[in-house]
């Protein structure tokens, strides 16, 4: 995964979990670059070392209905019909042999790209395979093969039957094909992936539905091949490009299509090729679970899609990966972005990076309320006090405080009030604050002599901006004595005031791990302690020192280190081998940024299936 992200990249406006959202993931891929990499993937060595060549080879029968026959049947029997001629006559002993079997029409494809379309790796004139049209449920996909020849009987009322055979390679010209005469299909496929209502995933066999979900290579550029190559998704294809036979038409188009739907297998059999990135150890942090794609056209400056775009505009089209934290997604909408992921390819920029990653802010925030929620109850404590040996007789204001023993406790582990704002810098917010006062009444009666105030606070906060995460804690403690003989008084203030914060820098790895530095800077501030040593009131003094040094050396309002280096280092993005690292040319260190709204956004690139 490629881990950069230049400072104006439009993705830095992410929102994923704003609440018309809601999603954990997002992986935002660039139509430009979904079609130069599955060009480059079709016509590798790899993939067509890998990809079957299938012979797909009907017979009719009496009743003049098509039926499927075995390929290897027929070249067991001494013919193989790929290897007649065009133009044999039929009297050839190879055509009897095969009339003696009904017969009738063959096709041999192989899903790719043929090499000899190929000059200096460049694809001139390779159409593209993939035109996002604006909605998931219109998704153009053109179907190109390697190899694609026809045989057969052809002939009918009024022309005699007669032998032909075509193929895409016939237009070669010295060992080389103009790409223009490429045997291109295209057709419309719904990557709906959810059982709404009417949708063509919801009538699909379940086994077929279960193939799609499977997270293996997540957002690989395979994984998204192989879902386009899902017959029960597609509507009846149409010639795209070249001069491609009628009946090749008719019997790949409706015959061959409708068998594969119904027995739930994949075009042409399309494989999924294992990325060439070894695995990363571990487990991702973030477990996606059901996803769905969303279509995003480019938009304008007002956040509609462009009405007449330019091809580089039209390139920065985006088909994202959506994850959600529900199990249950028969009904939800999935609303488009309303912010551009990719700018524009320009030639003066360099090599663009293929898509972009957010992890969304409500994600982010759970995970790492798992590591301060355990912690947080250390520092949440409470102090009381309780009095006795009040002094007997007549009472003078300053002796309020005289012979009173006032005892003070403290306790910690209290559970704080947990804060998780939707906006600003601040994704969750930890408070406790408590107030306890305690009075000492003169004897016999009900008048009170003297008191004291106790006030307890403490904040932490997680802060996420550009590519730093500052946690801020802050801790206070007041007190205050009183008095209520002849006239009532009161006398304190802070005995603690303290905040520090710890600014960690982020950084991600080329297998998509996270990495979180050691505390950068520590940012901390003391205010000096509230005094008062002239009080008139005898005992006072002696009071106020014993109380503010018992809180001053409670430990839960000393400083608790937090190193959320040690939680977030080297935690595993989801997609480790789907996604690789490629040298970028963009600012260095600029390889993971938290956007406006707090989504963790990280560019990747898709990772390579060949050596």
């Amino acid at each position: 995964m490629v881990l950069s992200v230049p400072i104006t990249a439009p993705a830095l406006d992410s929102s994923i979990s704003a609440t018309q959202y809601g999603y954990d993931l997002v992986v935002a891929q660039k139509q430009s670059s979904i079609n130069t990499n599955l060009q480059h993937m079709l016509y590798s060595s790899t993939w067509l070392d890998v990809a079957p060549v299938n012979n797909i080879c009907y017979g009719i029968d009496k009743s003049s209905n098509l039926f499927e026959l075995d390929y290897d049947t027929l070249v067991a029997s001494g013919v193989d019909p790929f290897s007649i001629p065009n133009d044999t006559k039929l009297d050839d002993e190879r055509i009897k042999r095969l009339q003696s079997f009904n017969f009738l029409i063959a096709f041999r494809a192989q899903i790719g790209i043929p090499r000899t379309a190929i000059q200096n790796r460049k694809l001139p004139q390779v159409p593209d395979i993939v035109v996002l049209n604006g909605d998931v449920d219109d998704i153009e996909f053109r179907i190109l093969c390697s190899q694609f020849q026809v045989v057969g009987l052809r002939g009918g009322i009024y022309s005699p039957t007669s032998w032909f055979s075509q193929a895409q390679s016939d237009k070669e010209v010295d060992g080389f094909m103009e790409p223009s005469n490429l045997w291109v299909f295209r057709t419309k496929v719904n990557l709906r992936l959810w059982s709404t209502p009417n949708s063509a995933y919801a009538n699909l066999p379940i086994k077929v539905q279960a193939r799609l979900q499977n997270n293996g290579y997540m957002f690989s550029l395979q994984r998204l091949f192989y879902n386009l190559c899902t017959p029960g998704l597609m509507s009846t294809p149409e010639i795209f490009q070249g001069s491609i036979p009628s009946e090749l038409e008719h019997i790949f188009c409706s015959t061959y299509l409708s068998t594969a739907r119904r027995l739930g297998k994949p075009l042409l059999e399309c494989p999924i090729l294992e990325p060439r990135a070894a695995a990363p150890s571990g487990r991702p942090f973030i477990q996606p679970g059901l996803f769905n794609y969303v279509v995003c056209p480019y938009l304008d400056s007002s956040g509609y899609p462009i009405r007449s775009p330019t091809p580089a505009q039209l390139g920065a089209a985006t088909l994202s990966y959506v994850c959600l934290p529900e199990t249950n997604h028969s009904t939800k909408v999935m609303p488009p972005f309303g912010w551009n992921w990719m700018d524009p390819d320009s030639p003066t920029k360099g090599s663009p990076p293929h898509g972009v990653m957010a992890v969304g802010r409500a994600y982010l925030t759970q995970h790492l309320r798992s590591y301060f929620d355990n912690t947080i109850p250390q520092s949440c404590l409470a102090i009381s006090a309780k009095w006795s040996q009040a002094i007997q007789g007549s009472v003078k204001r300053k002796k309020a405080f005289e012979n009173i023993n006032w005892e003070a406790t403290a306790t910690e582990g209290h559970q704080p009030r947990v804060e998780t704002p939707s906006s600003g810098a601040t994704i969750l917010r930890y408070l406790h604050d408590t107030y306890h006062e305690q009075n000492a009444y003169i004897p016999g009666n009900n008048y009170k002599q003297a008191g004291v105030k106790f006030w307890t606070n403490f904040q932490l906060d997680v802060r996420c901006e550009g590519r730093s995460i500052t946690v801020w804690q802050a801790f206070s403690s007041s007190l205050n004595l009183c008095g209520y003989i002849t006239q009532d008084w009161e006398i304190g203030g802070r005995v603690v005031d303290k905040e520090y914060a710890d600014v960690y820098s982020l950084d991600v790895t080329p297998n998509g791990a996270i990495t979180v530095s050691e505390p950068l800077k520590t940012i901390s501030r003391e205010a000096a302690a509230f005094t008062r040593s002239d009080s008139d009131v005898e005992g006072f003094d002696s009071k106020w020192n014993d109380l503010s040094t018992f809180i001053q050396g409670l430990p839960p309002l000393k400083k608790k280190d937090r190193p959320l280096n040690t939680f977030l280092d080297n935690k595993l993005l989801p997609g480790g081998r789907a996604l690789e690292s490629e040298t970028v040319a963009i600012p260095k260190g600029q390889l993971a940024m938290f956007s406006k709204n707090g989504d963790l956004i990280v560019t990747s690139n898709f990772a390579s299936t060949s050596g």
